[in-house]
């Protein structure tokens, strides 16, 4: 499922966070926060995601039994992809 809309970083507050909320799309309203901790030896980053669909109780009902699954499982596989990413570059310099 391949879903188009534009976001917009509506707020940063660096190293510790950014936020992004989608100015086109067919959401009734999506953000994206990103919140980033640090420890000694790692990075962990948090992902908050607030949305809100269209189509009232059909919406919903596709929300339950689609939408939240595909969401999570997106972003857990960006953010496997981001890491080795970033794991594969650091072990380069």
């Amino acid at each position: 499922m391949y879903v188009h809309h534009t976001s917009k970083i509506t707020a940063f507050e660096r190293p510790s966070k950014f936020t992004d909320v989608m100015t086109k799309g067919h959401f009734r309203y999506f953000a994206h926060q990103h919140l980033f901790e640090t420890t000694v030896n790692e990075t962990l980053m948090i992902d908050i995601l607030t949305y809100k669909i269209p189509f009232s109780i059909f919406g919903k009902v596709f929300d339950y039994f689609f939408l939240k699954k595909h969401l999570s499982n997106f972003l857990k596989h960006g953010n496997f992809q981001l890491k080795g990413q970033l794991e594969n570059n650091y072990h380069h310099l």
